[in-house]
Formats: C-alpha cells, sequence, structure tokens
C-alpha cells in the first residue's frame, strides 16, 4: 500500500527557467501526495494500536480512513488499483483477527461493467503518428506508439526493454520476465519492417543518453532537466510517457484513448486477419484466454461490414432484386467501360483514392483479377483495404 513519492531533480540554479504553471503543477501534485502519505501514516498507527490493545480497541476512525482513502486515490487511479490496495490491507487485518470488526460496511469500489479500451481507427492512426513526428520532445512516445502497434507491446513491456532484448540480427524482440504481466506473456516477437526500424532508431537515441551496455534500458530514465547523457540514468527505465501522450492526442484531435489501447488495437488486427490462427496470435501477443480475446479484440466496423457485406453474392439473385436496378439477371448495374486487373487497383490504392471510390469502380467495370489465395496475401501486405478486395473477389 505504499504511495510513491516524487523528489524534484532541480537545481537551484534551474529555478530561474521554471514557469509559474510548473511551480503551481508540482505544489498541487505535492499537496495530493502530503494527504496521501498522511492517510498512510494513520493508518499504519491505527494498526500498530490494534495489534497491541487487541479486539477492544474502536476501530470507527479506522474505517473512515479506509473511506477518506478510497475517496483520495481516487483522483489518481481507477477503482481496479484501489481495491486490489484495500485488499492487500484486508489481508493484514485479518491476519491480526480484526477485520470482522473493521470491515463492517466496508464496501469496494465499484467496477465498470465495460472495460475503458477501444481499437483506434486507421485515420485515428494516421493522425497519432503524424503528431508524434511533429515534435522532437515527443520522440520516445512516437517510438512507442510504433512498436506497440506493431509487436503488441504494452507500455510496462517498452519502458522494460533492454538493449539486450532486441536482437537485429534475427529481427526479434524478448519480453522477459522482468516487463511481462505475467509468465503467460513472456515471448519472443518477431519484427516487421517497421519494428526494424524503429528498433534501429531507439538503440541509436538510447546510446546519446548513455545506454551502452547490454543490461541498460532502451528508454531511460530522464533525472534532470536537458538533453545530455548526464541528465539520463540508464540503469533504470522511464516510468510514464503519460506527459507526451496527453500532448500528442491534444494535437492529433484524438479523445480517450490510452497508452494501452494501442496493444488492443494490435491484438485486434491480427484476430480479425482469418489466415491467424490463434496459437500465432497467442505467440505474438502473449497468453490471451477467451474472455480476454472479447475484450481485447474490439472488432472494428470495418470487419464487420466486410463480413456482412460477403452474405451479399448468395443473396443477389432473381428472388432478391435490388430496387432500382434492371431486373433482367440480377446481377445489378451493368458492367462497362475498360477491364481493370489487379495492377489497375494497386495504382488506384497508391494516388490514395478511398476505398469507397474504388469499389465502387471495381463494381461498375469489367474485372480481370486475380484473386488466388497467395495474391489475396500481398494485397493485404500492400496496404489494399478489406472492402477493395471483397469487391474484386465479387467481380472475378
Amino acid at each position: 500500500m505504499a504511495v510513491a513519492t516524487v523528489t524534484p531533480a532541480v537545481s537551484p540554479a534551474q529555478l530561474t527557467v521554471i514557469t509559474s504553471e510548473e511551480i503551481s503543477r508540482y505544489a498541487e501534485i505535492t499537496s495530493q501526495l502530503s494527504q496521501l502519505e498522511a492517510l498512510q501514516k494513520a493508518l499504519r498507527a491505527e494498526l500498530l494500536d490494534l495489534h497491541v490493545a487487541g479486539a477492544e480497541q474502536e476501530t470507527g476512525s479506522l474505517r473512515n480512513h479506509i473511506r477518506k482513502y478510497q475517496r483520495c486515490r481516487s483522483e489518481r487511479c481507477g477503482p481496479h488499483m484501489i481495491n486490489h490496495e484495500t485488499s492487500i490491507l484486508q489481508q493484514m487485518l485479518r491476519r491480526i483477527g480484526t477485520w470482522e470488526r473493521v470491515g463492517l460496511g466496508f464496501q469496494p469500489l465499484s467496477l465498470p461493467k465495460t472495460g475503458p479500451g477501444r481499437c483506434i481507427s486507421d485515420e485515428e492512426e494516421r493522425r497519432l503518428i503524424r503528431a508524434g513526428a511533429s515534435n522532437p520532445r515527443w520522440e520516445t512516445v512516437y517510438m512507442f506508439a510504433l512498436l506497440s502497434l506493431n509487436t503488441t507491446m504494452g507500455p510496462g513491456e517498452v519502458m522494460h526493454l533492454r538493449r539486450k532484448d532486441i536482437d537485429l540480427e534475427q529481427n526479434l524482440i524478448n519480453v522477459g520476465e522482468e516487463g511481462a504481466k505475467n509468465r503467460g506473456r513472456i515471448r519472443r516477437i518477431p519484427l516487421n519492417e517497421i519494428g526494424i526500424r524503429v528498433c534501429k532508431e531507439a538503440l541509436s537515441v538510447a546510446e546519446k543518453k548513455g545506454s551502452t551496455l547490454p543490461e541498460h534500458f532502451v528508454f531511460p530514465l530522464r533525472r534532470l532537466r536537458g538533453s545530455g547523457p548526464e541528465h539520463y540514468d540508464p540503469s533504470r527505465h522511464c516510468t510514464s510517457f503519460k506527459t507526451a501522450w496527453t500532448e500528442i492526442l491534444k494535437v492529433a484531435g484524438i479523445e480517450k484513448l490510452r497508452l494501452y489501447d494501442l496493444r488492443q488495437t494490435a491484438i485486434t488486427r491480427l484476430c480479425e486477419t482469418p489466415a491467424n490462427a490463434e496459437e500465432v496470435v497467442e505467440a505474438i501477443a502473449g497468453h490471451i484466454t477467451h474472455d480476454m480475446k472479447k475484450r481485447y479484440s474490439h472488432v472494428r466496423v470495418e470487419a464487420r461490414r466486410a463480413a456482412l457485406a460477403g452474405l451479399v453474392p448468395e443473396r443477389l439473385d432473381r428472388a432478391y432484386p435490388i430496387p432500382g436496378a434492371a431486373v433482367g439477371n440480377g446481377n445489378g448495374p451493368a458492367r462497362t467501360g475498360k477491364p481493370l486487373n489487379n495492377q489497375h487497383v494497386l495504382d488506384m490504392v497508391e494516388a490514395g483514392l478511398p476505398p469507397k471510390v474504388l469499389v465502387a469502380k471495381i463494381d461498375r467495370s469489367p474485372g480481370d483479377f486475380d484473386t488466388s489465395p497467395d495474391v489475396l496475401k500481398q494485397l493485404k501486405a500492400a496496404g489494399v483495404h478489406d472492402s477493395i478486395i471483397l469487391a474484386m473477389v465479387r467481380a472475378s
């Protein structure tokens, strides 16, 4: 139940460059931490009194302290963490035989019925990456976002990365026990092209911050203001990306997106691809139970729309004529013009035409498409949208 304390790593000579807003914010955080520490000391003192005085000690004030602790902690973290902390306190009180009286009327905080996580859309991803690359101060968070989206690694796993965990000879990242949330998350992740480039850049940036030894962290802790190696401690990892993350989201115009949602987005995309077996997804993302799949795999609207679109060809017959279409052969508007092939589609995708435009063009043009399984995989790898691939399959 220890409350983390913050020690200002600022010398007197540096106070002249600190803004008034930063001083106010520091004072606010210090005040909140002082309140939590006072509550913690009160809990410790009363627990000691209970242990010494025995079962006859009055416990009403302790119950009030627990409720007050819940309220104050709610300003800094969610109900899952607070319930975990009070659960530890409950175990301590049970051990000294006083929880039966102290816990009378105790209520853990209500948990949200649905998780706060969500999957980022393709458009939001483009805005996020563009915003992250626009400011050198956000370089660390920018690299985290790319790594998470391309490896399924969570924030804690990225922060705990050491230089020795990145194997550029075999293009692998090793997620060890130190950074893994549990033993099921210990794994080796192969790197794709983006992952390789980001890892090379992250190692280069870390070296400038003094991270040179195999056991040094790739994202070292910054101790002082500045960018030189003397301002960082490579033997300790950074503890948060939240400040820069909040700034990036504001610039990108994205609301209510957590750092952890990028891992959920990567898992969602893996699960949406039919060619990926569950064993493959688990080997990349770590152990995922069925309930976790339901929680983490937020099947996107585009994938659901494509799945429903797969029902259309079977129903487009004479028994189900389309309103406004010719009722001759039941195949919808006549296809006219020059036949399209795979290269035509790739050229239009590269030109940046929206998927809706390409689908409409394919639906209204004769098609000479190669839709063999290997070619479909190549199209997907080339960034062709699912709805476009589905239109090509229908046209072929």
